[in-house]
């Protein structure tokens, strides 16, 4: 374990988990990845917008 100060270090202790906590930690993670992916694909989708409004500006202002 690094940490940037000695006072700062946490020693890991393993964690034994049921297989319901295991199924319970999957569900978690794939309702994170969904968010996830959700989140970049309106990000993709805010910028390529933003993308075609400055080629509609930029070629207003060329044509101005």
């Amino acid at each position: 374990v690094t940490a940037p100060h000695k006072s700062l270090m946490v020693p890991a202790q393993p964690i034994k988990l049921t297989e319901e906590d295991d199924e319970d930690d999957e569900r978690e993670a794939t309702r994170t990845a969904q968010g996830v992916t959700e989140t970049v694909l309106q990000l993709r989708m805010d910028n390529e917008d933003k993308q075609r409004q400055t080629i509609i500006l930029q070629q207003r202002l060329v044509n101005s």
